[in-house]
């Protein structure tokens, strides 16, 4: 900061006072120092320095102090673009730091107003001068057409004269034989002259209308007396061509009389029946070199000639391969990703590779629900979409990463075909299915079975068979057990008939049977249909058997095996209430261990430590972040995972440099990008633009001047206001381009 000027002797210069030479003094040196070159006021706008300077109300400036050999600047201070116009004393010329836009027909003028420069029309650069305009270039380059509309002399010569000098010096140079040529400079013409010839061309040879001699032309004879008609000739020719030959299933015969041919297919040995004749597509598409190929329309096949083997087999993924048949590489790929997880350290997870049937086992250890606790994670609130994000854990390697729901589908249904013949063993439990219709199993083939096979005790067995010859006959292997069988035709039962209880017409059997047997001679120990079981009923002892209701159990508690069932808890004899049920509502107060945790209808793959992590844990790991990386945000409720790229275009994160670049090449968003156009033009494509997205240019090696830099937009995206592309042509050229909007697309940020 500057010094200020301070006032020092008010109280002592006032009317009526005795104003002391200090006083004066003081006043003055406040005035020197607030004016001194070095130290004075800055008059920048900066507050106590003066306000800024906006006007010069002098006809006649100078800036600079009459230093010998010193530059004098004058920077124009924006905002992060700066321009400095700066006067180059040795050089003894004025040189400019940026662009100069002139954006009207304002001209740049020479010595007077009839010599300048300007665009007297968009699109168009006008040379203007009253009587010459020099090129001083050892070459130059015109890229488009010249239209010249005066004339156009060449070293002070008309290009007419020019090129008729130039054709009489190629003719009067040259040696001809009994013919002389003469350029006429004067009137830019060519005088011949023939000499004697050898030959006698004396007789009729001006006027002759008949050869002395005739001729024949394919047999007919010409003596040039009229014309003739070689047709005939030329047909019998033609005839006695295709007559002579041997053709395989056509007879061609000539037809002197009228001079034409006629062409007889035999018969050929191909099935020409069905719509042979007039298809336009084949009935099944057959594939060309990999591409499909119907016979609607031509395709392009980039096929080897003649090549059905390669001359020398080469190995894919350790697979020898020649081309002369296909390959497998389902196990060497299996056992690489055996490998890779067999060999790798997980938290949580144990991955084994069965490298008999080439699959992977995934053991997830237990995981306690209390520690399971996802801040603001709420319902989504409609239906999963293909496009909706889950978290997965990449390769059981403790990385958590999205996967689409789309993907998830096609990893489930992977090897799954509805085909019958194309179902394979499982290893876990299948169901099927649906939320609406029917589920039919069909049995196509006539009189073909449907047969429900199992294990029983590792043995093999038949446990139903439908006879599809028998109107669907069932056979079952054992007893139908079912809580009931309503059967509305005869019964025939062969064997022994035993039932836990039977009832007639909806009335049990020992009610029916007891008035018949005197009262009360009948006793019933099976299954009770209706009733109840009142305190002192007394105890129910069913040994081995299972008693099953489908009505409700109430009052008191039920103890079984030392769970006890009393009323809204649930628990072990030690441990009464570890279960609380309420409306909506089940509270433990425990622990859960499970070995997969399934809320909402998805399993939570997560381990104890990722979730702590996301529930607040506090200690922290080193790690290099890369722009792949993701990270865990609350968006609105929803927790989401966020790509590190996102996060540095959010804060504003500094520019991503590329290696330096030697040929075309398209950038992306935040990017920076060294181009060397030592060898040639370089074309830069520009991202899909997004508000606020840069791109950084640098002139590797200085050669823009050379080798121009081209920068494109991205398909019909503007740069300044205009969908036509940027060339930069200025030696060590540097700047950013920042994505603004569709209407004025990319714009510079600064120099």
């Amino acid at each position: 900061m500057g010094a200020t000027y301070t006032r020092q002797s008010a109280s002592a210069i006032v009317d009526g006072g005795v104003i002391e030479a200090s006083d004066l003094n003081a006043e003055f040196n406040q005035l020197l120092a607030a004016f001194a070159v070095t130290s004075g006021h800055t008059h920048d706008g900066t507050a106590a320095e003066g306000g800024p300077i906006t006007k010069l109300l002098g006809t006649a400036i100078t800036i600079g102090d009459a230093t010998s050999g010193t530059d004098i600047a004058v920077t124009f201070d924006g905002e992060s673009a700066d321009g400095v116009l700066t006067w180059m004393e040795d050089e003894d010329y004025f040189q400019f730091s940026d662009d100069l836009l002139l954006t009207t027909t304002e001209k740049l003028q020479f010595r007077d107003t009839a010599i300048y420069i300007n665009s007297s029309t968009d699109g168009q650069l006008d040379l203007v001068a009253d009587t010459e305009i020099q090129i001083a270039a050892t070459t130059i380059d015109i890229n488009g057409a010249v239209d010249i509309s005066g004339a156009l002399t060449l070293a002070g010569t008309t290009l007419a004269e020019t090129i008729s000098d130039t054709v009489g010096a190629m003719i009067s140079s040259n040696t001809e034989t009994n013919i002389t040529v003469t350029y006429d400079d004067s009137d830019n013409t060519l005088d011949f002259v023939i000499g004697t010839l050898n030959q006698d061309t004396t007789g009729n040879a001006a006027t002759a209308t008949a050869l002395e001699t005739a001729r024949t032309i394919h047999g007919v004879s010409f003596d040039g007396t009229a014309n003739i008609d070689l047709s005939e000739v030329i047909s019998d020719t033609v005839g006695a061509m295709v007559s002579s030959n041997t053709e395989t299933n056509i007879t061609v015969t000539y037809q002197d009389a009228d001079n034409t041919l006629d062409f007889t297919i035999g018969t050929l040995n191909q099935d020409t029946t069905g719509n042979a004749a007039t298809a336009t597509a084949l009935a099944t598409a057959r594939t060309i070199g990999g591409t499909s190929f119907d016979g609607s329309a031509n395709i392009a096949v980039g096929l080897a000639a003649t090549a059905t083997a390669l001359a020398t087999a080469r190995t894919i993924h350790g697979v020898s391969f020649d081309g002369t048949a296909n390959i497998d590489l389902s196990e060497v790929i299996s056992d690489t990703v055996g490998a890779m997880v067999s060999s790798n350290t997980e938290t949580g997870i144990t991955v084994t590779y069965q490298d008999a049937d080439n699959t992977i086992d995934f053991a997830i250890s237990s995981l306690p629900l209390s520690s399971i606790d996802i801040d603001g994670g709420t319902d989504i609130g409609a239906a999963i979409v293909d496009a909706d994000l889950f978290i997965v854990d990449d390769g059981a390697g403790g990385t958590n990463r999205k996967a689409t729901a789309a993907r998830l589908k096609t990893y489930f249904t992977s090897g799954v075909s509805s085909a019958a013949d194309d179902l394979t063993v499982g290893d876990a439990a299948v169901n099927i299915s649906t939320s609406s219709g029917d589920i039919t199993i069909d049995a196509a083939a006539n009189d073909s079975d449907i047969i429900f096979k199992g294990t029983d005790a590792t043995a093999d067995i038949t446990m139903l068979t439908l006879d599809g010859s028998a109107a669907g006959a069932a056979t079952f292997n054992d007893k139908i057990i079912a809580t009931e069988l309503d059967i509305s035709g005869d019964v025939d039962i062969d064997g022994t008939l035993e039932a836990d209880a039977i009832t007639i017409n909806g009335t049990a059997i020992a009610s029916v049977l007891s008035p018949i047997a005197g009262g009360t001679g009948i006793v019933t120990t099976g299954a009770l249909d209706a009733g109840s079981i009142t305190s002192n009923f007394g105890t129910i002892n069913t040994g081995a058997s299972t008693i099953t209701t489908t009505g409700l159990i109430s009052g008191g508690s039920l103890d079984i095996d030392n769970v006890l069932i009393n009323g809204t808890t649930i628990g072990h004899t030690d441990d009464t209430d570890l279960l609380t049920v309420a409306d909506g509502l089940l509270t433990v107060a425990g622990e859960i261990s499970v070995t997969t945790l399934d809320i909402g209808g998805t399993n939570i793959a997560s381990t104890a430590a990722e979730l702590n992590i996301v529930d607040g844990n506090t200690s922290a790991t080193s790690t290099t972040l890369a722009d792949a990386d993701r990270v865990v945000v609350n968006d609105n409720g929803t927790m989401v995972q966020v790509a590190m790229t996102d996060v540095k275009t959010y804060i504003g994160g500094g520019t991503s440099w590329q290696a330096v670049k030697t040929g075309d090449f398209t950038a992306a968003a935040g990017q920076g990008i060294f181009v060397n156009t030592t060898s040639a033009a370089i074309t830069i494509t520009l991202p899909a633009g997004t508000i606020g997205d840069e791109v950084s240019i640098l002139d590797y090696a200085g050669t823009f001047d050379s080798n121009a830099c081209t920068v494109t937009a991205n398909g019909s995206e503007k740069i300044f206001g205009s969908t036509d592309d940027l060339t930069v042509s200025t030696e060590r050229a540097a700047f950013t381009l920042v994505f603004t909007d569709g209407t004025q697309g990319w714009l510079f940020k600064n120099d």
